[in-house]
Formats: C-alpha cells, structure tokens, sequence
C-alpha cells in the first residue's frame, strides 16, 4: 500500500499550536506511506498544486489532515477526483474540527486528538 500524508498549518490556527514537524515526522514512521508534507494552507491553489504534483502511480490513499470538510471539502474532492481519476485511490479527509480536536492554545489534549 502507497500512502500520502499531508498535514496543513492552516497558518497558525493549526500550525501555531501543533509541532507540524513532529506529527509529520511520526506519520512518515508509519507502515505504507511513501510522502509526508507539511502544508502551510492545503487549500490554497500553492497547497493543491504541491498535492497535485506529489501524487503518483500506484498510490492507494491520500490523507489530509485539515479543516473541517464544512469549510474545504469540494476543494479536496475535486482536487483529488482530478489527480486520482485513474489510480483506484481512496481519500480521506481528517477533520481536526468536527472530531473533536479543534486546536485551542489552552486546551492541550487537542493535541492529542489531532
């Protein structure tokens, strides 16, 4: 299994209070995945096209970690529908939102959840 991992600081809403680095660094440790990225806005056209341009034959997944699917979940689906349209490839979309790990400088646990 070929997997990519795309964290996003989304400025520093998530950036300033998570180690971006640190869970980057984590998930690139994990069984299957090939690219780890830190992104600074994954929404943004530089962000989608960073995407774009990493994702490669026989890749099976992609994860974005980001905001809520409330706010960018057509973005990311057109994005990837486009640069996975022949690849099988499954996404998915982790919501540090509407999970329960909204990032608050007060409550650390969000780290945690993230």
């Amino acid at each position: 299994m070929q997997i990519e991992v795309y964290v996003c600081h989304c400025g520093l809403n998530i950036g300033g209070v998570l180690d971006i680095d640190a869970i980057v660094a984590y998930a690139q440790e994990l069984d299957g995945v090939c690219i780890t990225r830190g992104i600074e806005f994954a929404c943004s056209d530089a962000g989608q096209e960073q995407i774009r341009s990493d994702i490669g034959a026989g890749v099976d997944r992609v994860v974005i970690a980001a905001c809520s699917p409330r706010m960018h979940q057509t973005p990311f689906e057109r994005l990837l529908e486009d640069a996975l349209r022949n690849s099988g490839a499954k996404i998915t979309h982790i919501d540090r939102e509407d999970s329960g790990g909204g990032v608050h400088r007060e409550d650390r646990r969000s780290r945690d959840v993230f």
